[in-house]
């Protein structure tokens, strides 16, 4: 093996007459030491023997000379040229020397060719062998060394290499160089937020240590067994792993609904702050609890403000990002928004000597308000006595303060404290109107006033009983003042003042009693048997909204008069006359008559009278549609309009004040009835083929709903209705 070096006896310095033969040869070697070398030198007689070391590529130090004995004997050296004393008798001699050792180097990386994961991975390794010497060496022998935790496929590669080149190989090794470690337990994620109401999300680590020195790619994670029971959760199915190792804090991510809760409160006033009709201060507190073992800190939650006037909106806090909640715990924030939610009408009236304002307020959402401030004002040049402060429960419930503003009067009203004051809000020492505060809200009718005199204001009596039984009516002879001429029930000196037969709406109703206007209290009863109650004023006078057909009776004392609510029908088309006489006492003779059964004349009467009823029909009665229906907790109106355009619309509806009629699609005009809350709204005008459609909310409701209805005008000023069906529930 190797390459074998022969010389001749030339360069020999001999004193003998024979020639000597010089063989060289390498003996071993290694890629980690030094290569040797040996010529042997056979001599015939004795002398001088020199030997020059081929290419002079030696490791000083290195040169020996043995005789055949072994022996070691001095030589004279000269550069590569040595020089001894040499016989026959000791011959052979060997020379023997050392060449520079090769090098080698080794560079191990993954092997693509089989798959890896965190237990087993491979390895593939280059060994580049280079030999620095002038000499070719051979056989030189290479012990592979793998990576910390693999083995080698071979323990040792025998490399060729010529003088002054390299020569490489490769070798592969197995085994693992990665040691994983995943986390004792899962903590809040911090690469999703969590939810209140929402995803809580958490996350467990993984961590692996590389002591391989080479780089991983595409290692197969199998995280299976760390997954969170009874949580979606998912992590990679490969990493890549750095010579320096890896790890990831939420290697495996995992989420779940209702873990963190959200509940609300419910939005009511801030009643530590001023509440009015123009802005109302909200809040509400949201809250919740942690189902989890583990702690959440910058937790979101939001609520959504009340419906309703929201443009007006201002001081809004409906959200948050730093709510922490410990394992186990709860967690609470305050929800805040101002602006206008409640629907309200003023209206002013004088009837006889008397001036009332009346204010109807409705909460248009699911919010609760309480202790808002209002107030209702009249003209103190007009009104001067008999001041009056009422409103509506299930009957009027009188509240007419004593005290002068600020200071305020309390009333307890079927356990609502009402409070109340006289405003003068021209500072003529003269009350022109009343402040007072809701105590709560649904829907609430509100009339303030007074009478005209000169007589000082007079305290009404207060706190009157909600009972059903009718009160003692007191006389008030000093009354002077009288309603027009109306239909009356008089009974003992008792006279009831109002027609007998009347169309649903607003009427006023006037007492006497002997002659003079009545004071006290009157019953109303409806249809249906429910009652309301009404404060007579001083001039006798009471108004009221009639909105069911049928008959009602209205009672004051132990006497009573019954009135006849109906609708006008739409009379039918005349039928025209013919031959009419202005002697004839009944108006002259029609055309049927004249026709004096002719079969032809009666035939065209006929014809004319089916075309004026089938005009009415398609011109007044089938112009209008409306459409009742109720769904989960919202009522829905839809007018429809069959024919030409009408004008002048009027929709009317009656909500059972029980359930809180809110939240109007379009803000209605308010009023209270005996059947419940009055609900009207009023359109200009509403095109051929034309739709109107209103909603509210109308939550809890039961039984049945009232009919709907509305009202309208052609452009030739007829009118056109229509009804809904009621509806049940």
């Amino acid at each position: 093996m190797g390459e074998v070096y022969s010389w001749g006896a030339s360069g020999l310095v001999s004193l003998f007459s024979f020639n000597i033969t010089i063989v060289a040869q390498q003996q071993s070697g290694t890629t980690s030491s030094t290569v040797s070398w040996l010529s042997s030198v056979s001599v015939a007689g004795s002398g001088v023997c020199s030997y020059s070391i081929p290419h002079g590529d030696f490791v000083g130090g290195s040169v020996e000379v043995r005789d055949k004995l072994n022996a070691a004997i001095g030589f004279s050296p000269n550069g590569s040229l040595i020089e001894w004393n040499c016989s026959d008798s000791s011959s052979p001699y060997n020379v023997s020397w050392r060449t520079p050792a090769a090098t080698a180097s080794v560079v191990w990386s993954q092997d693509s060719g089989f798959e890896s994961n965190l237990t087993q991975q491979h390895l593939t390794g280059t060994i580049t062998v280079t030999n620095p010497s002038a000499e070719n060496y051979a056989g030189l022998t290479y012990s592979v060394s793998a990576p910390s935790g693999f083995t080698p496929s071979a323990s040792s590669l025998s490399f060729d290499v010529s003088a002054g080149s390299s020569a490489s190989a490769n070798v592969t090794a197995s085994g693992s160089g990665l040691s994983a470690s995943w986390g004792s337990g899962f903590v809040q994620s911090s690469a999703n937020p969590t939810y209140a109401g929402g995803l809580a999300w958490t996350e467990k680590s993984l961590v692996v240590n590389n002591s391989a020195g080479t780089a991983f790619s595409n290692i197969i994670v199998n995280a299976s067994s760390e997954l969170r029971s009874g949580w979606n959760c998912s992590a990679s199915s490969s990493i890549s792993v750095p010579a320096i190792g890896y790890s990831n804090a939420g290697f495996v991510q995992c989420s779940k609904g209702g873990v963190i809760t959200l509940a609300e409160g419910g939005w009511r006033t801030n009643t530590s702050l001023s509440n009015n009709l123009v802005l109302q201060h909200l809040w509400e507190t949201a809250s919740g609890t942690n189902a989890d073992t583990v702690a959440y800190a910058n937790v979101r939650a939001s609520v959504s403000s009340p419906s309703g006037n929201l443009a007006a909106k201002s001081n809004e806090a409906v959200s948050w990002t730093d709510i922490s909640v410990a394992a186990g715990g709860s967690w609470s924030k305050t929800a805040t928004v101002d602006s206008d939610w409640l629907n309200e009408s003023s209206s002013s009236s004088r009837i006889g000597s008397i001036e009332k304002t009346t204010l109807v307020v409705g909460n248009t959402t699911s919010a609760l308000f309480d202790a808002v401030k209002s107030s209702v004002s009249f003209d103190d040049s007009f009104v001067s006595t008999a001041l009056f402060l009422r409103v509506q429960y299930a009957s009027g419930q009188d509240v007419t303060p004593s005290s002068n503003c600020p200071s305020q009067s309390s009333f307890t009203v079927s356990g609502d404290v009402w409070t109340a004051c006289k405003l003068d809000s021209d500072g003529d020492g003269k009350t022109d109107g009343f402040e007072f505060i809701f105590p709560h809200f649904s829907t609430w009718t509100v009339e303030g006033g007074g009478s005209q005199g000169s007589s000082p204001e007079n305290e009404p009596t207060r706190g009157r009983s909600n009972s059903s039984a009718s009160p003692t009516p007191t006389p008030n002879p000093s009354a002077t003042s009288s309603p027009p001429g109306n239909e009356s029930g008089s009974l003992d000196g008792i006279d009831i003042r109002v027609p007998s037969e009347i169309a649903p709406g607003y009427q006023t109703v006037y007492v006497f009693d002997a002659g003079s206007p009545a004071s006290g209290d009157v019953e109303i009863i409806g249809p249906d048997g429910k009652s309301v109650w009404r404060t007579l004023a001083s001039d006798g006078a009471f108004g009221f909204f009639f909105d069911k057909e049928g008959e009602w009776t209205i009672k004051y004392g132990n006497h009573s008069k019954k009135i006849n609510v109906a609708r006008e029908r739409e009379p039918l088309p005349s039928v025209a006359q013919l031959g009419s006489s202005n002697d004839s006492p009944v108006g002259g003779a029609t055309g049927l008559a004249a026709a004096g059964g002719d079969p032809l004349w009666m035939a065209l009467i006929l014809l004319l009278v089916l075309a004026a009823v089938l005009s009415w029909y398609f011109l007044v009665y089938a112009t209008l549609h409306v459409e009742k229906k109720f769904s989960g907790e919202t009522v829905t109106l839809k007018v429809v309009n069959r024919n030409a355009e009408l004008r002048e619309l009027e929709l009317t509806d009656v909500a059972p004040e029980e359930y809180g009629a809110r939240e109007f699609s379009e803000p209605p005009e308010l009023g209270e009835t005996v059947l419940g809350t009055s609900l009207k709204w009023k359109r200009e005008n509403l095109p051929k083929g034309g739709e109107w459609i209103v909603s509210y909310k109308l939550p809890g409701a039961k039984g049945k709903l009232k009919h709907a209805s509305v009202v309208g005008r052609t452009a030739k000023g007829k009118e056109a209705k229509a009804a809904s069906d009621e509806v049940s529930l």
